[in-house]
């Protein structure tokens, strides 16, 4: 199968509008190790919209990372260019907050101050900031954890602390690499409801690129859902979620949720992302 067969023109499934927070413009990443160059991600196009919220779905090492990476401005793109608010990345951008696969917490630091780290890193005094830090951790569902320390933690918690330190500073942009993977399965669905009503109290202030490998996850959480094939890593399809908010758990099943689900997975296997099973007749 040609991994590259009937891929979705990305620019045509996310024209760009006068109301997109971020756009890529032909953005490409190749890396280069000391036995030659990888290919990361192809050229890409996309416009990310004001206020929504874009799950990332695709196989291991397709560019799922890099792309979060190059829009952060923490790695800079081999190719084409990354625009927030119309402004060129090419430094990290200061208005975005990040959540990566493991929570990154300071050990020998409290609850609170390790979201309010994130004032201090900018250089801004804390203190005017804890009791909205205590609030946005009462939200989370941490309520009375403000003074624990991380070694009093479930994993789940942990999360939920590195969340509240990436939303303190009220960014308009939410990037989340996979912040889930390392929960169990129920912790992962409250934290999914969590951020689902995070989202929905701040509306348009809060723009979330979140990358994920659960497609029913994705399906859940997203205003849209953008499906990437193997390396090097291109768009495959981005898909509209048409379902109203709040999403409940108990849905996530039922016939068009499973839809969607079901359609991002023949995606994947058009593209060649799972392997044919001899034994069901040559179905992947």
């Amino acid at each position: 199968m040609d991994p590259a067969a009937g891929l979705t023109d990305v620019r045509a499934a996310s024209p760009t509008t006068g109301d997109d927070l971020v756009t890529l413009d032909g953005v490409a990443k190749t890396y280069t190790t000391a036995t030659g160059t990888t290919q990361a991600l192809s050229p890409t196009s996309l416009a990310i919209r004001r206020g929504e919220f874009l799950s990332v779905v695709g196989p291991s090492g397709c560019g799922k990372s890099t792309l979060l990476t190059m829009i952060s401005g923490l790695v800079p793109p081999t190719a084409g260019e990354v625009r927030i608010d119309g402004e060129l990345v090419d430094r990290p951008y200061r208005h975005c907050g990040i959540a990566f696969q493991t929570s990154v917490l300071l050990e020998w630091r409290s609850v609170l101050d390790n979201v309010l780290l994130q004032f201090e890193m900018r250089g801004i005094d804390p203190a005017p900031h804890r009791d909205k830090a205590v609030a946005l951790l009462d939200s989370l569902g941490l309520e009375g954890s403000s003074r624990l320390y991380p070694r009093e933690l479930s994993g789940g918690m942990k999360q939920r602390v590195s969340i509240a330190r990436a939303l303190i500073h009220d960014p308009s942009l939410l990037l989340m690499d996979e912040p889930f993977s390392a929960v169990d399965a129920l912790t992962r669905d409250q934290l999914s409801m969590d951020l689902q009503q995070v989202c929905m109290d701040r509306g348009r202030d809060l723009t979330v690129l979140f990358i994920t490998h659960h497609i029913e996850e994705a399906v859940f959480l997203g205003d849209r859902v953008l499906v990437m094939t193997p390396r090097p890593g291109r768009i495959a399809e981005v898909i509209d979620i048409d379902l109203p908010r709040p999403r409940r758990l108990e849905d996530a099943g039922r016939e068009k949720q499973a839809a969607y689900a079901a359609h991002i997975r023949e995606t994947f296997s058009r593209v060649g992302v799972y392997r044919r099973n001899q034994h069901e007749g040559g179905q992947a």
